[in-house]
């Protein structure tokens, strides 16, 4: 309670923003494991979001804006966003409504399904003027449906740092992590989930002439001969050039920057724009 010692004489409020169904088992009572499990005299849990299935007193049907306490600057202890998916929503984030709870004394929480995911929200909190914490496991992970996909895998916060009332976002930057969620969503669709290395990723390979080149991999088993601007593709274990390459200036506009993002971000493009309809 170090940050609201002022509330510590009081419940402990929590807010589930943008709650749906697997928030609502038993009318959201699921959360009252939250008191023994972090030694609290009492948690009060108030589920918001337009996809409830039902109200009640702790329960909204609507965004975070039309609440009725948030209107009237009655603010939560804790608010926690499960599973954001700030590359397709970014409301939140537009809205000003995360600012408006951090400047109030809210502990902002969210979680992602898996670190790759966390990764892609970090970019979008940025690209909105703010900075997740870096993310932890969290044991309680849950995969009901057996989805592969682990609900609250990865757990972050929002750290102190808010954009000014001047801030403009970049937009670019938000538009790069959404083509990456969607070049990472078209892999999985067709069967390359499992990458060989990450987008971006530089390594040396035989040349057939007893040395070595460098090589990129940019997505789906393809990878790129920066020296020359060849895209090369594997069949049978074996790299066979495509009918793809790179002009000089796309192989200028490759990252120097060794961040894995960054490579991600660059490789997504690459795939988007060349590889497409191959």
């Amino acid at each position: 309670m170090d940050a609201h010692d002022s509330r510590a004489d009081k419940n402990t409020t929590v807010w589930i923003i943008g709650a749906e169904l697997v928030d609502t088992g038993n009318g959201g009572r699921l959360y009252r494991c939250l008191e023994p499990l972090l030694g609290l005299d009492e948690a009060e849990v108030y589920l918001i979001g337009p996809e409830l299935q039902f109200e009640g007193d702790q329960c909204f049907k609507g965004r975070l804006e039309e609440y009725p306490a948030f209107r009237e600057g009655r603010y939560p202890d804790v608010a926690v966003i499960f599973q954001p998916g700030f590359e397709e929503h970014t409301q939140l984030l537009e809205s000003g409504d995360i600012r408006t709870l951090l400047r109030n004394g809210c502990r902002v929480i969210g979680s992602s399904y898996s670190e790759e995911e966390y990764l892609r929200d970090r970019l979008m909190a940025r690209a909105y003027g703010y900075e997740l914490s870096p993310a932890s496991d969290n044991p309680y992970a849950l995969d009901p449906a057996d989805t592969g996909l682990h609900w609250g895998d990865r757990m972050w916060h929002f750290q102190g740092k808010t954009p000014t009332d001047e801030f403009t976002p970049d937009l670019q930057l938000a538009e790069d992590v959404r083509r990456l969620s969607r070049m990472v969503a078209h892999s999985r669709l067709h069967g390359s989930g499992h990458q060989p290395a990450n987008p971006g990723y530089r390594f040396e390979a035989p040349d057939g002439k007893g040395g070595h080149r460098l090589m990129m991999h940019i997505m789906d088993g393809y990878y790129l001969d920066p020296s020359q601007g060849l895209i090369y593709g594997v069949q049978d274990g074996r790299l066979l050039r495509t009918n793809v390459s790179l002009s000089k200036p796309e192989l200028q506009r490759i990252p120097r920057d060794e961040d894995p993002m960054t490579l991600a971000l660059w490789a997504a493009r690459i795939k988007d724009e060349y590889l497409m309809k191959q």
